[in-house]
């Protein structure tokens, strides 16, 4: 690829080349493959001006030119590379939009008529066409006639002046209505949509980083502990506990292994897992969420289509008081004047811009509003059920009691769990950590090494004794402890609550009793 240095600055440079080379899906391409070098931290493309900055860490200013000066035609026109690249929209901001809107109709006015005539009616006739459409589809009295039908007449009767005043305030009006659908659209996407720029995949046997973009069905993906899962597939190798509250809503890490599915989106809070790609991009079930945001509208609230239909049942008191104008008067500016104002416009606005402001504060707020119909079947409810953990509760779990057996002391039995739970992230190992720190019980590291079992539990030892903690399953059927009547008793008391099974030397020390508090906006 052809350039010029523009500047360059120790960990910077700016590079000028034939701003019409390259199309702005090569330009992305560009982007994405320089960006992926050693030593790359950033890569900025301007299709406009012809510039790429880059810049650089570790790595000299002549490394970073020798990868621009590699994308030659063998890159830049392949085709399976060109199609794995996604284009991002450009959108003009909403200011950009209503000032291109004036500025064009009051350019307008300094042209001479006979050139201002002929523009007025380009701009129309979609106007006058939708009217048409309404017609044939068996809809006479609508919004859409009405404003054909004042366009049309204020045209015909050489107020051409009137006619595109009317056709730009029609245009100010859709821009501002597509601009408050694209941000609550946009709103949702955004708290739904969480990728990161690169992954780690294995190839012929090695493991490579690739861009998400270049990501396709087949590809095996390594996922490790904290990263965000960013493909639909299936677990082929390795354990994991995944933070799936993206999709479901629930807080609290499930277990997944070999054989079953993850989605995109979701975090991968323990373990190392390797998933068969299955669907990535748009393809995964959260971009599929996404889109039926975009789909939202239709499923418009009874209430809305009920202001609708009334709204276009009073179109058509404006087309008779327009023939009564026009019978006393015989004037057609004085008949067209009375189409000009719509009556159904306030009532035909109002629902559907309640329903997006509605749809637009759920988003906000991190709650899924599938359209206006829902908002209105929610308003009649009479119960509701909630997912408890993260909606109700605060999803960040506490120690409510400890349950103790034999001769140890509550605190002596804390600080030993403490003591192993304090190496692993998990929320209930959290809870166990906090609690002894709140208590003030400092402990040692005397045990030996702890053994994480994803899923069940840790084991260590102290003095020789085994020191085991986990899921009842864990210490009773792996670990063989004996299940007392004592502790069975003990168990049947314990409701809503998680519980961590202590065991010391073969006999269980503790049950310790977490809660996940309720919230105070939840009472």
């Amino acid at each position: 690829m052809d350039f010029q240095i523009s500047h360059s600055l120790p960990g910077r440079v700016r590079l000028r080349y034939e701003r019409h080379i390259l199309s702005l899906r090569q330009a992305m391409l560009v982007q994405m493959l320089v960006g992926l070098q050693e030593g790359i931290i950033s890569v900025s493309v301007n299709t406009v001006s012809g510039s790429i900055l880059i810049e650089y860490k570790d790595t000299s200013l002549e490394t970073v030119l020798s990868y621009v000066k590699a994308l030659d035609g063998k890159y830049l026109n392949d085709e399976n590379l060109l199609s794995s690249v996604s284009v991002p929209s450009v959108q003009e901001s909403l200011l950009e939009s209503l000032l291109s809107l004036t500025v064009e109709h009051f350019l307008k006015k300094l042209l001479p008529l006979p050139l201002r005539k002929i523009i007025s009616l380009v701009s129309i006739v979609p106007r006058v066409q939708k009217g048409i459409a309404s017609v044939l589809r068996g809809k006479p009295f609508c919004a859409e006639t009405l404003d054909a039908a004042a366009i049309s007449l204020s045209y015909l009767t050489g107020d051409i002046d009137t006619a595109g005043t009317i056709n730009f305030l029609l245009n100010i009006g859709d821009t501002l209505e597509d601009y408050t659908k694209r941000k609550s659209h946009d709103n949702l996407t955004q708290s739904l949509l969480i990728t990161d720029e690169t992954v780690t995949i294995v190839q012929d046997g090695e493991e490579k980083e690739i861009s998400t973009q270049l990501l396709k069905a087949g590809d095996i993906v390594i996922v490790r502990a904290g990263s965000v899962i960013p493909v639909d597939g299936t677990i082929v190798d390795g354990v994991g506990m995944v933070n799936q509250s993206s999709m479901t809503g629930e807080a609290l890490p499930v277990q997944r292994e070999k054989g079953s599915s993850v989605f995109a989106s979701t975090i991968l809070e323990e373990g190392e897992i390797k998933i068969k790609v299955k669907a990535c991009g748009g393809e995964t079930k959260v971009s599929k969420i996404a889109n039926m945001i975009d789909r939202s509208n239709s499923l418009k609230a009874a209430s809305q289509e009920k202001a609708e239909r009334v709204a276009d049942n009073l179109v058509k008191y404006n087309f008779l008081i327009a023939g009564l104008a026009y019978f006393f008067t015989r004037n057609f500016t004085k008949a067209a004047s009375t189409l000009l104002v719509d009556y159904s416009c306030a009532m035909k606005l109002s629902a559907p811009i309640s329903v997006l402001s509605a749809m637009r504060d759920c988003a906000r707020n991190g709650i899924l509003a599938k359209g206006g119909k829902f908002l209105e079947e929610f308003a009649e409810a009479d119960t509701i059920v909630f997912d408890k953990t993260g909606t109700l509760t605060e999803s960040n779990p506490v120690v409510k009691k400890i349950v103790v057996f034999g001769a140890r002391s509550e605190n002596e039995v804390l600080k030993l769990a403490a003591c192993l739970e304090e190496h692993f992230p998990h929320s209930l190992a959290r809870a166990v950590v906090n609690e002894a720190a709140s208590r003030g019980l400092n402990h040692k590291e005397e045990h030996t090494k702890v053994e994480y079992i994803l899923a069940h539990g840790i084991a260590s030892s102290l003095d020789g004794k085994k020191l085991r903690i986990g899921s009842a399953h864990f210490i009773f059927d792996d670990e063989k402890i004996p299940l007392t009547k004592e502790v069975e008793d003990c168990i049947n008391t314990i409701t809503g609550c998680s519980q961590l099974y202590f065991a010391i030397d073969g006999e269980l020390a503790a049950i310790i009793v977490i809660e996940d508090p309720i919230r105070k906006e939840s009472c």
